[in-house]
């Protein structure tokens, strides 16, 4: 299906291009994602989603961001103040001021604060 196919299927206020298999979309002012069929994969219910790279995307929801799959799956809890796209099988997020980076699974990778960091969420 084209874009403007999708839009029209879906009844979307927006659409993006395609990026991975799936695109962006917004409806009813929430976002989320559809593949090539116009499937939603990652529900509409955010208040803004970012583009895959290495099938993972960012998602925004009541100030707070994680990561989802391909399939709409959080696979980075939706708790950190700021994320970024993965890169090699790394993202960086960001928790009370202080930036680190996580694996594709939303574990975190040591950092040189890493204790201030845990204390600082718990």
């Amino acid at each position: 299906m084209t874009e403007e196919e999708i839009k029209k299927k879906l009844n979307l206020e927006h659409i993006s291009t395609f990026h991975e298999g799936r695109t962006r979309v917004k409806k009813n002012g929430k976002c989320g994602h559809v593949d090539l069929n116009g499937k939603v994969t990652t529900p509409i219910i955010y208040d803004d989603v970012g583009y895959f790279y290495e099938s993972r995307a960012w998602v925004k929801k009541n100030g707070k961001c994680g990561h989802v799959d391909k399939n709409g799956n959080i696979t980075t809890p939706i708790i950190y103040d700021g994320v970024g796209h993965f890169q090699e099988g790394r993202a960086w997020v960001e928790i009370n001021s202080i930036k680190f980076r996580i694996d594709k699974n939303g574990y975190l990778i040591r950092h040189k604060d890493y204790y201030k960091l845990i204390k600082g969420i718990f």
